[in-house]
């Protein structure tokens, strides 16, 4: 049996997400079509979304993190020697990863607060300072409702 895809319309109340994104970076590049030559510049390339963090209630979150460095991958070829190959990271999906960190997000839920402990320890070192804001976020919007 497949498990079904969650997305923000499977929640009835409202649901808190917010996204990590690499830091954006400075290019170098030579434009050709200068007038008197060419000439360098920079150019401002935006970091990518690499994670995301739910609430669906205050103390109750979900998280998804891609895996952006390059694996070394060892492959057996056909005279029986192993090599080692270098595979890319991942690109980060949103719909994916949103399903990833509801899906958590639900395990969560289901647990008793001395449990969520435990399991929010296995949240990724990146993602630990958006989900100390996630968890303040949370706080202040949930107390309202």
């Amino acid at each position: 049996m497949q498990k079904k895809t969650l997305t923000l319309k499977d929640f009835d109340g409202k649901v808190l997400v917010s996204y990590l994104k690499e830091d954006d970076r400075l290019q170098s590049a030579i434009d050709y079509r200068c007038e008197g030559g060419p000439k360098a510049i920079l150019e401002v390339v935006k970091g990518e979304r690499i994670g995301v963090v739910v609430a669906l209630g205050a103390g109750v979150f979900g998280w998804s993190l891609c895996n952006k460095k390059d694996q070394l991958v060892p492959v057996a070829e056909t005279s029986g020697e192993i090599v080692v190959i270098s595979v890319p990271g991942d690109t980060f999906d949103k719909a994916i990863g949103l399903d990833k960190a509801l899906q958590r997000a639900k395990i969560a839920q289901s647990l008793d607060a001395e449990n969520r402990v435990s399991f929010y320890k296995k949240v990724p070192y990146t993602l630990s300072n958006l989900f100390e804001q996630m968890t303040e976020r949370a706080e202040i919007y949930y107390a309202n409702k």
